[in-house]
């Protein structure tokens, strides 16, 4: 992977609960495919997965979240999922 890749993802990553996590639009670009294909995926498959691979936030975290992506992110995609993947 290259460094521009690597910084590109990096920007990617959240820390909720004290975990680095992902928004499930960003984890989906990753391994281009739909959000909802993702989800499909991870829910047809969740003996594969941890537990807590893939929660839902409460309001007040969502709030936290559009805070840290900003603005200008939060325009361009104002139906945020809740849905979250831990990353490690």
């Amino acid at each position: 992977m290259d460094s521009m890749m690597a910084m590109n993802i990096e920007k990617m990553i959240f820390i909720i609960r004290d975990r680095k996590v992902m928004l499930e639009k960003d984890l989906a670009l990753l391994y281009q495919v739909e959000t909802k294909a993702l989800k499909r995926a991870v829910r047809r498959n969740i003996d594969r997965f941890p537990a807590d691979f893939m929660f839902e936030l409460a309001q007040k975290e969502m709030e936290n979240v559009r805070c840290q992506i900003g603005t200008i992110l939060y325009v361009q995609s104002p139906n945020l999922s809740q849905h979250i993947f831990a990353t490690a």
